[in-house]
């Protein structure tokens, strides 16, 4: 290693090994992955789906090589470019033509997304499969598709004022309070439904909505809102992120 460069003190397959079982923890404790956190194509390599990988996992995953591509698709004289199957992941005694130029896009869509990193995709998937075979959730987790997969880890991204009001418990406050909250929320519905989304991130600090609010599960942890009679209207709402509380004022109306 160059000075300065920094060294890691386990094996890089460990590393990926570990990030999968981080995954299934993450799950099993019900704290939500990030949705941003891996493109689209990670998820479908998670439940060994290679072959539903598309033109939109490549888009997300790499912009300019999605761009080059197609534009490859609308070239009339491929041969021209000297083009040869080496580049994603095949022979070089293979020449790319107009023939076989489609099957070309799809062997260095596969290639760039999932057969040049197969080795780290595997570790992960190991260790997020040990993890939920341990569990016994493993056989539910599989039926599941790649984006019903992602619901699950990461959460939803959007909901409704019904549904998140059935998840609303108040300690004090006055049903006028109550009434200004549920106003506030309903016009970020229909103004501006990410404030939603937004709020609950606020209040819980989770990245996303949580996958038993959308199914409505009754088992659901709930938000706890606090109202404190005594304080002064200028104070703002205040979360507490362990507990998924707020505390709220006696606001006389939404200014």
């Amino acid at each position: 290693a160059k000075a300065n460069e920094p060294t890691l003190s386990i094996p890089l397959p460990e590393v990926y090994y570990r990030t999968g079982l981080f995954l299934a923890v993450a799950f099993v404790h019900k704290r939500l992955i990030p949705i941003d956190t891996f493109p689209s194509s990670f998820w479908k390599c998670l439940l060994s789906m290679p072959e539903h990988l598309d033109s939109r996992d490549l888009e997300m995953f790499d912009p300019a090589l999605y761009r080059g591509l197609k534009a490859l698709l609308l070239e009339t004289d491929v041969e021209d470019l000297c083009m040869d199957f080496s580049m994603a992941g095949g022979s070089a005694e293979e020449v790319v033509s107009n023939e076989n130029k489609m099957l070309y896009v799809r062997k260095e869509l596969e290639y760039h997304l999932f057969t040049s990193r197969q080795r780290h995709l595997a570790e992960m998937r190991r260790g997020f499969w040990d993890v939920c075979n341990v569990l016994g959730v493993d056989v539910c987790l599989r039926m599941l598709n790649h984006s019903e997969l992602l619901s699950v880890l990461a959460g939803s991204q959007s909901i409704t004022v019904d549904v998140l009001w059935s998840f609303v418990l108040w300690r004090g406050g006055s049903e006028v309070t109550q009434a200004l909250m549920l106003q506030l929320l309903s016009e970020w519905e229909d103004t501006n439904p990410a404030q939603l989304t937004r709020f609950v991130q606020f209040v819980t600090g989770l990245p996303g909505i949580p996958t038993a609010w959308t199914v409505r599960s009754s088992k659901a942890q709930k938000i706890m809102i606090s109202v404190h009679e005594r304080a002064l209207d200028r104070f703002i709402p205040r979360a507490h992120l362990c507990f998924w509380s707020m505390d709220l004022f006696p606001y006389e109306d939404l200014d």
